[in-house]
């Protein structure tokens, strides 16, 4: 019977972790303004974001992942195009500043869950790990020197703090 009640216990906690990750993810979002892409992370925990970077339009399409950084709590970044266009295209055929934006961003939430936000909205468990393979083992290597990545740390990325935050908000 101690057994059972044990079970039932475990099974609870981890239900419960389950949901208090999504909410976490739930919380970090992000969208496009004009020549800006704002992530913004409403949770009170960090979350470590990557970028799916797209173009099209010229001759081809072009996307690219990039580790964003790990995001403080109630944090709003705006990201501009230029800066994006910048990480995303060291060719010489380089798309046109109004054909970049974000078409994914990619988050581990505070237990180590890995969620994946589309440009749509939709919220969905897991990533698809060749995607961010490369750059995530970048990100580590970026981590452990003391950086803090190429965009979080760059100065036309601005960070504001943000008043609402948290859980209901």
């Amino acid at each position: 019977m101690s057994a059972r009640v044990a079970e039932d216990q475990l099974k609870e906690s981890k239900e419960q972790r389950t949901e208090r990750s999504k909410e976490q993810a739930g919380r970090v979002t992000f969208w496009q303004e004009p020549e800006v892409t704002v992530v913004a992370n409403r949770s009170l925990d960090p979350a470590d974001v990557y970028l799916k970077i797209s173009s099209v339009g010229g001759s081809h399409a072009v996307s690219d992942v990039k580790y964003l950084g790990s995001i403080p709590p109630c944090i709003r970044l705006s990201l501009p195009a230029k800066k994006l266009l910048e990480v995303l295209s060291d060719e010489k055929s380089a798309p046109d500043l109004s054909s970049v934006y974000v078409s994914m961003i990619y988050l581990s939430d505070t237990y180590g869950k890995k969620w994946q936000r589309s440009s749509h909205g939709e919220l969905e468990p897991g990533w698809d790990e060749a995607t961010v393979q490369i750059e995530r083992m970048n990100a580590v290597l970026t981590q452990a020197l003391g950086y803090r990545g190429v965009l979080l740390s760059d100065p036309s990325v601005k960070s504001e703090a943000l008043d609402s935050c948290g859980p209901g908000n």
